[in-house]
């Protein structure tokens, strides 16, 4: 009976031999789990979707801990016409954009020159930490308070405590704007 030690049918209680697929008595399918096909393609889609999982939550984790580290909505509005002659709106703005203590704008002054809509103005880094990319948006505004365009400048690699000196532009025409708005900052 050494030929049938251990192994016995579950369905029907026989014994079967080691090599047996299916039971000589019942014809029950006595193949160990491990060596059907349906087994290993499970056990390939489960490690499969555990990679994906481990890779998707490193994945937010670094997303969430390397972006946004200076964003910020901000809705500090400036009349354009009369920025150009007045600095105290710029300051008035500024002082808005430094309570996050990461970065202060100062400086801001429109350049109704050209063709299209330019503000320069001054960005500094408040970190000890390069900030990689840095993107300014401002919101633009005719006389009647509707929404007519956006102007925004960005830079790479601002130093530590660096200063950028940027020009925001648009592609509306200076004399359409009656006002703007600093509306977002945003960078990692």
């Amino acid at each position: 009976m050494s030929k049938h030690e251990g192994r016995v049918c579950k369905k029907c209680g026989a014994p079967i031999s080691k090599s047996a697929v299916v039971c000589p008595t019942c014809g029950a399918n006595v193949k160990p789990v491990y060596k059907k096909v349906w087994f290993w393609i499970l056990i390939v889609l489960l490690l499969i979707i555990i990679g994906f999982a481990s890779c998707t939550a490193s994945a937010a984790k670094y997303v969430s801990d390397n972006t946004n580290v200076i964003s910020s909505d901000t809705s500090t509005s400036t009349n354009a016409s009369s920025n150009a002659s007045s600095s105290a709106a710029a300051d008035s703005s500024s002082a808005a954009a430094s309570s996050s203590d990461k970065y202060s704008i100062t400086d801001e002054t429109v350049d109704d020159s050209g063709y299209y809509f330019k503000l320069d103005g001054t960005f500094t880094n408040l970190t000890n930490k390069q900030i990689t990319y840095v993107q300014v948006t401002y919101t633009l505004y005719d006389a009647d308070g509707a929404q007519i365009g956006t102007a925004l400048a960005n830079t790479n690699n601002l130093d530590a405590n660096g200063t950028w000196k940027f020009e925001a532009i648009s592609s509306v025409q200076p004399s359409e704007v009656d006002s703007y708005k600093l509306s977002k900052v945003s960078g990692f």
